[in-house]
Order: structure tokens, then C-alpha cells, then sequence
């Protein structure tokens, strides 16, 4: 079995991660293990990563981005289950004719701010086109963007946090809905090989929810005007 395999996805394991913020604050994050890495997972991202980001492997190695969404799902159990299997589901045809991979993402924070970890962020996932080589997802369970709470911003802000120590090559953070905006400068990482595959309109998790992030992460943020 693969190194990154686990014998029974639903075991919920509790990881404690400490880890040092601007060489000054020590932050304990509670992180649940849901894992849905298996051996056929992985083989269809190194398949899918080589057909569209000429990529042969499915390791994710100094990515550049976090881009933050919501499930879209009605639970923590319906999401987990939507992401679970390795293959895609044939009836959602947009994505099944592109490729046989599962929408993905690497990590899922609850209702109760509760972080899920389902990929590890050294495996690349399929979750925001054309960013998908070199992003880390965050998922927010909510069926529509008015479902988000204070608590899953809070523990979205630490997540991002911890990442941005462990993987010291990001460089932005973006929510789904500026994604394919051309004039921010995330979009120089934008990569798409296949002009069939048209950009999908996201509106998640929307302006209001990316403010409340960003004024946590810096207090003296002010908003730009890109349109």
C-alpha cells in the first residue's frame, strides 16, 4: 500500500501541529485526518497533472497559492462523501469529460471551524482550473456563501497561517471567485493548455467572506480596485 494510503478514510485522527509565526507566537491547530489518498488516486493526478500541466507527477512541490471556496454541500458528511472517491462521478459531465480524477480539495473546515485534512498539501488536487499545479484548497462547508460564520474564517486565517510557515513559497491567497481575474497578480500562474476547457464562472465564497480574512490576517488591509 501507498505511503500516503489510509487503510479506512473515516478514521478521524486528531493531529496537534505546532509550529512558530514570525519567530514569535507558538499556535497548537487541531487537525482531523480524513484522508482520501489511495493508490488510484494518485495515479489519475499524475495523469491528470501530465496532461494538463505538463507535469509527470502528482506531488505538489512549493506551490505559490491558497485559494479558499465552499463545498457547495448540505453537510460535513455529504461533502466528505462527494470527495471521497478517486474517480470522478459520470453524471457530473463538465468535469468527467476532461478527465477520470475526482474533484479535490486539501483541506475542509467545518461549521464548528473543526479543519479537516483530506489531501495532504504535497499532493496536488483537482479543484481550481488552471491553478491546480501549483494551489492548496481550502474548502468551507456551506451551501451557499451566506452559510459561512465567523468561526470558519478564524480557523481558515490560522490554516493559512500554518501553511505559509510550512510551505514558505506561497504567495497568494485568493477566493474561488477571483480565480480567473486577469488583472490580479495571481493570474501570472494561471495555466491552461486545452482552450476547450472554459473558465467556470465561481462566486464562492464571496467579497464579504475575503475581507473578514484579510483584515485578520492584516489589519491594515485596505481593498484594491482591479475592475
Amino acid at each position: 500500500m501507498n505511503k500516503y494510503s489510509s487503510q479506512n478514510w473515516l478514521l478521524l485522527l486528531v493531529l496537534t501541529i505546532i509550529f512558530v509565526l514570525n519567530s514569535k507566537f507558538v499556535f497548537a491547530l487541531s487537525i482531523n485526518i480524513n484522508s482520501v489518498i489511495n493508490d488510484l488516486r494518485l495515479q489519475l493526478t499524475q495523469d491528470y497533472s501530465k496532461t494538463f500541466y505538463n507535469q509527470n507527477s502528482y506531488l505538489l512541490i512549493k506551490p505559490k497559492m491558497i485559494v479558499i471556496q465552499i463545498t457547495k454541500s448540505t453537510s460535513l458528511t455529504n461533502a466528505i462523501e462527494t470527495y471521497a472517491p478517486a474517480q470522478i462521478n459520470p453524471k457530473k459531465e463538465k468535469y468527467a469529460y476532461y478527465s477520470n480524477l475526482n474533484i479535490g480539495t486539501h483541506y475542509l473546515i467545518d461549521k464548528e471551524g473543526q479543519i479537516n485534512e483530506l489531501i495532504p498539501s504535497t499532493i496536488k488536487a483537482r479543484s481550481t482550473i488552471g491553478y491546480n499545479h501549483t494551489a492548496i484548497s481550502i474548502s468551507n462547508e456551506a451551501y451557499e456563501n451566506q452559510g459561512l460564520n465567523f468561526k470558519q474564517a478564524k480557523s481558515t486565517v490560522d490554516l493559512i497561517n500554518y501553511l505559509k510557515t510550512k510551505h514558505p513559497s506561497i504567495e497568494f491567497v485568493i477566493g474561488h471567485h477571483e480565480y480567473n481575474h486577469k488583472r490580479m497578480p495571481h493570474f501570472k500562474l494561471y495555466h491552461n493548455p486545452n482552450e476547450t476547457i472554459k473558465p467556470i464562472i465561481q462566486i464562492n465564497p464571496g467579497w464579504s467572506f475575503m475581507k473578514k480574512i484579510r483584515l485578520m490576517m492584516d489589519p491594515n488591509y485596505k481593498e484594491l480596485n482591479f475592475d
